[in-house]
């Protein structure tokens, strides 16, 4: 079919570093290469240094900015990353914002594809006021098709009432390099020289979900008993976060630190756009999270050849070594294990694997677009 002459991805970017970042970018790089024309309308998150309550109202303009930059011709597919937020959202303000762009989306009556990664959303329905509920609910009448990362977020896509217009379909996509762009800043190549049998974990703004704290105690208790063949001072850890730090998140990981002594072998990384040059170079990479959607830091471990540890959640990919959610005590039995026993044919199978995955959600995102252009 001839493609249309713009697809619009409606995202958040809190550039450089982010999952959602990532994904949008990625899916722009895809359809390019196939010929189809992109444009993004993304509102980042403020990043000035003004007080509290002029960023809110610095972020208030950006949404509105946002919202009249909406086309409202008909033949534009729209590529919306952004609506099932709002059931998340607390702030009068930023609900009213957030219903003001739904209702935009839909009564312009163009092609409407709806994507969530999520994994807060069934939770934050359940939490929602009924009339939120409703509201979403009936404004989502105008979706024409709805993308869900997994059975649960597919689950409160049919609460939603788009049951029969969803389904679950991955969103890792190719990333634009798996080899190194550019040297690595100073500072992170003597740290990886120094520490060959990195950890390397993720935990965007620092938040609880991601169980970072509990990260930097396997860590520790891993470098006080290091297995076989493994020195102590080989082992280091690297988190890559955020500059926007969570109020009950980054103080739990500042005390893991300081009870551990573990400061001179932990590299906190803020907003970095090598992230994935640093998982390459990491001995195993932890991702160790209360919920997940398509969790792209997972399957770039995979892709660049790195052993992953995770939270046993629905959806995970095969080949990952799986600790109980609610079992982090777990975490350091498991990184001895992975250090301790290489497995070759794992890495090769988790590479094969992700590759397949690549052009398989290519082909359902480009599939589903044809459907509601009706090609």
């Amino acid at each position: 079919m001839r493609a249309p002459a713009t697809v619009l991805l409606l995202s958040q970017l809190p550039p450089p570093y982010g999952g959602l970042t990532v994904h949008t970018a990625r899916l722009r790089s895809m359809l390019e290469q196939r010929g189809w024309r992109v444009a993004v309308a993304s509102l980042p998150p403020s990043r000035s240094p003004l007080p509290r309550r002029f960023r809110r109202t610095l972020l208030f303009w950006d949404q509105l900015r946002f919202l009249c930059g909406l086309p409202w011709l008909p033949g534009v597919l729209v590529h919306d990353h952004v609506s099932a937020y709002v059931l998340g959202l607390r702030s009068p303000v930023a609900i009213a914002l957030q219903l003001a762009l739904l209702l935009m989306l839909r009564l312009r009556r163009g092609p409407w594809v709806l994507s969530c990664g999520n994994g807060l959303l069934p939770g934050q329905l359940a939490d929602a006021p009924a009339w939120l509920r409703r509201a979403v609910r009936a404004l989502y009448r105008g979706v024409d098709f709805a993308i869900a990362k997994n059975r649960p977020i597919l689950d409160a896509f049919e609460e939603l009432g788009l049951g029969d217009r969803s389904r679950v379909v991955g969103t890792f996509l190719e990333p634009a390099s798996v080899e190194p762009a550019a040297p690595l800043p100073a500072e992170v190549e003597r740290f990886l020289a120094a520490h060959p049998k990195c950890v390397v974990t993720a935990g965007f703004r620092f938040e609880p979900l991601y169980h970072v704290d509990a990260v930097v105690r396997a860590v520790a208790a891993l470098r006080a008993a290091p297995p076989p063949g493994t020195s102590a001072e080989q082992i280091g850890l690297v988190i890559l976060g955020s500059q926007a730090e969570d109020a009950e998140g980054k103080p739990a990981l500042d005390a893991a630190l300081q009870e551990t002594s573990s400061e001179a072998h932990v590299l906190i990384l803020r907003d970095v756009d090598f992230a994935l040059d640093v998982t390459a170079r990491a001995a195993v990479f932890v991702r160790a999270t209360d919920v997940d959607g398509d969790a792209n830091t997972v399957k770039e471990a995979m892709l660049v050849g790195v052993p992953v540890i995770a939270t046993d959640l629905p959806g995970r990919p095969p080949g990952l070594h799986l600790v109980p959610r609610a079992r982090l005590d777990l975490l350091e039995p498991a990184l001895r294990e992975v250090l301790a026993h290489p497995d070759p044919d794992r890495i090769e199978r988790n590479r094969a694997f992700v590759k397949e995955d690549i052009e398989r959600n290519a082909g359902e995102i480009l599939a589903i677009y044809e459907r509601v252009l009706g090609g």
